[in-house]
């Protein structure tokens, strides 16, 4: 007899238990189909071309052909960017700048810069076309720009072989504002509550790589022999005096 009333008891534990469970699984699917179901929709306060969209996908295309030609592309990339001695080997070896993953990310760098300039640009007063033109070009004269300031400064000086290596950081860097650009853009167009901060994470990681590169290339061409002259005045002429410029040109 207890034996039976042991087992009654058992059962309706059971029971008990098991219709706990099902009310709180009951109630976690409530709140998950909530949260997915479709409520009010609110309109946009501004709402983006289509041609945003469509430079976003041709950023994530090249990402990801970059990735399918070359596994270890990215792990290249940072692991150049962290070099300070043998760097022309490590790209030789890892990732050759003229092959087609290198391509893939220089030309991801030109769309995501031109999106995040036009982004920035957009917080002027300035209309729509100069805002194109401008996030366009800029990005082409930094790259280009300081490429040809290099060869330039290597011609004239003959010191040609000491400036290989600043030329790969160049491209190194580009490459890798490209990928933390294509992010800063992506989320810029998918929540308007960041914008502020996107902002100062765009400015500061285009200093902190313009930084990074500058004391390598000091750093690189000081130990070929070069004197510190040749180096304050390819610095004062060439890699800061544009920049005021373009300050100059842009306030105004």
């Amino acid at each position: 007899m207890s034996l039976l009333k042991y087992s009654r008891i058992q059962k309706v534990t059971l029971c008990i238990r098991s219709s706990r469970t099902n009310l709180m699984v009951s109630n976690l699917n409530f709140h998950v189909l909530y949260l997915l179901a479709p409520h009010e929709l609110t309109p946009r306060e501004f709402v983006y071309p289509i041609e945003i969209g469509v430079l976003l996908a041709f950023c994530f295309i090249c990402i990801t052909l970059a990735r399918v030609v070359r596994p270890s592309i990215y792990f290249s990339i940072f692991s150049g960017m962290m070099k300070t001695t043998s760097l022309r080997a490590h790209i030789r070896e890892t990732l050759p700048l003229l092959k087609r993953g290198s391509l893939f990310l220089l030309l991801n760098y030109f769309l995501s810069s031109a999106l995040v300039l036009y982004f920035l640009i957009g917080q002027y007063e300035i209309p729509k076309a100069n805002q194109v033109v401008l996030s366009s070009i800029a990005p082409i004269g930094l790259l280009f720009g300081n490429l040809l300031s290099l060869l330039m400064t290597g011609w004239i000086t003959g010191e040609w072989k000491c400036l290989k290596e600043p030329i790969i950081m160049k491209v190194l860097g580009a490459q890798t504002l490209g990928l933390f650009y294509f992010i800063y853009a992506l989320v810029w167009v998918l929540n308007s509550s960041y914008h502020e901060a996107l902002l100062l994470l765009i400015v500061w990681t285009f200093v902190l790589e313009s930084v990074l590169r500058l004391i390598k290339s000091v750093k690189t061409v000081y130990g070929h022999g070069v004197s510190w002259y040749y180096i304050i005045l390819y610095l004062c002429t060439l890699e800061i005096l544009p920049f005021f410029v373009l300050f100059y040109f842009g306030v105004q």
